[in-house]
């Protein structure tokens, strides 16, 4: 059964930005968006951002995956925590766990320092192809995309990163309901076939 599911990211968290294997031990494991490799490592918390193809070959790790992310199961005695919109595959492991979240939150206030960071937002704005309008906007918001993407995920986050809305945002009519945030910054950011972008938008 699906459940709420969230997790702080410590500030002393190792933070992976890069495409390959990862093999720490008993270690807090921070993984940014769109990456792909292999976990080695056991008794890690690996946490990871949206998107990328990931094989889990270790043991007795917890995971939690964001949008859009697919993990090849290879290990035993993993607990996963995943989004609607993510997924794994069983190959040769056993004993795994994986719990469907209907909801996941990433604390990220003590997450190190320019780790997966979105803090320059306005300079990817300029090439990403998502447009959002009105700009500032009170009661809804409309994201358009060019024809040929493919979106696999949504959210809205915060200025403290945290996610505000999640997966199923957008309504039957193509538009996001924000009347119920706080007036202030935010960042939505979609999950693509290949990449994720990010465009910032402000509720007033």
């Amino acid at each position: 059964m699906a459940q709420e599911c969230s997790v702080a990211i410590p500030a002393d968290a190792v933070v992976i930005t890069s495409p390959g294997v990862v093999a720490q031990q008993d270690t807090v494991i921070w993984v940014c968006s769109n990456l792909s490799g292999q976990f080695t490592g056991s008794n890690n918390l690996i946490i990871v951002e949206a998107g990328g193809l990931w094989n889990l070959v270790g043991s007795n790790n917890t995971v939690y995956l964001y949008s859009g992310v697919n993990l090849t199961l290879s290990g035993s005695g993993n607990t996963i925590y995943l989004t609607l919109t993510s997924d794994t595959s069983p190959v040769g492991g056993a004993t795994n766990t994986v719990v469907p979240c209907t909801t996941m939150a990433y604390d990220r206030t003590n997450a190190p320092a320019g780790g997966c960071s979105f803090a320059s937002v306005e300079e990817r704005q300029a090439s990403a192809p998502i447009r959002i309008s009105p700009v500032p906007a009170h009661d809804a918001i409309r994201v358009v995309l060019p024809p040929q993407e493919a979106l696999r995920g949504l959210r809205l986050i915060d200025s403290g990163g945290r996610e505000v809305l999640g997966a199923g945002v957008i309504g039957r009519d193509g538009q996001i309901d924000v009347s119920a945030l706080p007036p202030g910054r935010y960042v939505l950011e979609a999950v693509l076939a290949d990449r994720v972008v990010r465009a910032p938008w402000i509720k007033e």
